[in-house]
């Protein structure tokens, strides 16, 4: 049994750029064993310019990371708590380097996805042992925290994100339509973890909790191979088929995304919005969850399950 003091926390994340000399290298490793047409990839390095040269991701993680650790430590489970990330700084390999220095036992591994499928959770976890691997640290224990997609906690913490942005606009309730999107994954992927299930029902508690009647879920972000099928619709052609004669307002919540990351900063608040305008539409964007209180007090939750 470890003692508090030979557990830690590690924040699995994706990664991104922090500035405009490290948009190539992240997408080499993100693009490690795939073959994209180099037009698609200079396009991809595109938006990342355009949202200003960098991805606020890791600086939320930091601030989810932060937070997290002050509330375990309000809870009385003073636990440290690390973030890594598959395809920036700290790798896992650092991460799990330092866990030895520091003779940490036992890691719980909470992966920043809300929905499980390869490309959201076991391809976090085999990087993770990647990383584990490279620092020779297969002595070190991890184990990993439930899903939460239809977690209580979760379903506030979008709720009020939703609630709040409602509040700072003027428009009529009846007027507008809901769209929730996540990132797209082929079909075969979906066949075999339930990835679209799972945000539908995720969706559908969200809109129950709000009140709300006229909503849809929609996909975005879709990248790979052009010959396999992935999930649909995609959020333009969901947004091109509101009815505009019952519709003047579009709110496009990203409640597949935990975090404001270039998927959303450009593909929604850029194209999305863009598509809303060319169709008539006022266009509506609430925050993700980021470091929401109730989402902060869900990650606790996951961690002190684990350590019991």
């Amino acid at each position: 049994m470890s003692t508090m003091s030979e557990v830690a926390v590690l924040l699995i994340g994706f990664g991104g750029p922090t500035g405009p000399q490290e948009i190539r290298p992240f997408l080499d490793s993100v693009l490690e064993g795939v073959t994209i047409p180099p037009a698609r990839y200079e396009e991809v390095v595109h938006h990342y310019e355009a949202v200003g040269g960098s991805s606020p991701y890791n600086a939320i993680t930091l601030r989810q990371k932060n937070a997290l650790e002050a509330e375990l430590k309000k809870r009385g489970t003073p636990i440290q708590v690390h973030a890594g990330f598959r395809h920036s700084s700290p790798s896992f390999a650092d991460i799990f380097k330092e866990f030895k220095k520091n003779d940490i036992r036992r890691v719980i591994g909470f992966v920043l996805s809300s929905l499980r499928s390869y490309p959201s959770f076991e391809k976090y976890c085999e990087r993770v042992e990647r990383g584990r691997h490279e620092a020779d640290a297969g002595g070190i224990e991890i184990v990993y925290t439930d899903s939460f997609h239809q977690h209580s906690l979760f379903i506030e913490a979008q709720a009020d994100k939703i609630r709040k942005k409602l509040e700072s606009v003027p428009l009529e309730p009846k007027k507008t339509y809901y769209l929730f999107s996540a990132h797209s994954i082929p079909e075969k992927w979906d066949q075999e973890s339930g990835y679209a299930l799972q945000f539908k029902k995720t969706s559908e508690r969200i809109a129950k909790k709000l009140g709300l009647e006229n909503w849809s879920v929609c996909y975005q972000s879709r990248s790979g191979d052009p010959k396999d099928r992935w999930l649909t619709p995609d959020v333009g052609e969901a947004i091109a088929a509101i009815d505009q004669k019952r519709f003047s307002h579009v709110a496009v919540t990203p409640s597949g995304f935990l975090c404001d990351n270039v998927e959303v900063l450009f593909d929604i608040d850029i194209e999305a919005k863009q598509k809303a305008l060319e169709h008539g539409l006022q266009f509506i964007r609430p925050e993700t969850v980021m470091d929401h209180p109730s989402f902060i007090r869900l990650m606790a939750e996951s961690v002190e399950k684990c350590l019991k």
